[in-house]
């Protein structure tokens, strides 16, 4: 027997189901998420599509069996999606599909106030994605605090080796490889894994950093990620043609 749920959450993402249906996938402010099926949406002149866009905040009366959901009735409370042309549609196409991966893979709650929030600072922006990948990896346990080096723990100064496919952060006196270049984005992770966005992106060090080392940053981060995750991420595709990869990638 079908029991009657109400809930609320975020659209990160939806599907089409046969001639009139959708699926559409919601993250609850638990963290968790709930895949809702809305029989004959795409056909009906009662209940509008715009409760199946993505970044919608929204409500909804379900039917739940058997770990499936249906829908009885939904509201748009509002859109989160403040975009004006395709670049910003492609990032924040990225967050959503980020922030829905991150819950699956048991970030906890946190992850529908950190996507809650990139939504409402949005257009997004190179700087934006950055913070959320941190954020997201702190969330998974990928990224602690890094101040010292994992191999003799001493403080890290002047310059540092950084590996995020290794997860690795070495002192000059260890590694090498070390250069300030590194230092400066293992800095950067540092101030993103403590602070509020408002005020990360006021951070001197943030303000001084170039395009090239934000873009650096980003990439490092998303294979990191997706090495993590096991599987490419779908919109990182698309979000190549905003934000080439660099040459060395």
């Amino acid at each position: 027997m079908s029991a009657l749920q109400k809930l609320s959450g975020i659209v990160i993402h939806r599907r089409r189901l046969g001639e009139g249906d959708v699926l559409v996938q919601i993250l609850l402010p638990s963290g968790e998420t709930i895949d809702v099926r809305a029989f004959g949406l795409l056909e009906s002149r009662r209940r509008s599509l715009l409760f199946a866009e993505p970044a919608s905040l929204v409500e909804a009366e379900v039917y739940t069996q058997e770990g499936k959901a249906a829908l009885k009735e939904g509201r748009v409370i509002r859109s989160l999606y403040q975009g004006r042309s395709y670049q910003d549609l492609v990032r924040t196409a990225y967050i959503l599909e980020t922030a829905g991966l991150a819950a699956r893979a048991g970030a906890g709650p946190d992850v529908y106030r950190l996507l809650e929030g990139a939504l409402e600072s949005n257009p997004a922006d190179l700087l934006l994605l950055g913070f959320v990948l941190i954020r997201v990896q702190k969330l998974l346990g990928i990224l602690g605090f890094m101040e010292h080096c994992m191999k003799c723990q001493s403080a890290l100064s002047d310059a540092v080796y950084w590996s995020p496919l290794e997860t690795l952060i070495l002192c000059a006196r260890c590694d090498e490889r070390a250069s300030r270049r590194d230092l400066r984005l293992v800095r950067a992770i540092h101030l993103g894994l403590s602070r509020r966005f408002g005020f990360y992106k006021e951070e001197p060090l943030i303000c001084s950093m170039t395009d090239s080392e934000r873009l650096h940053l980003f990439w490092q981060l998303q294979r990191s990620l997706e090495q993590f995750l096991g599987h490419p991420l779908r919109s990182a595709k698309q979000l190549a043609a905003v934000y080439p990869l660099p040459a060395h990638f």
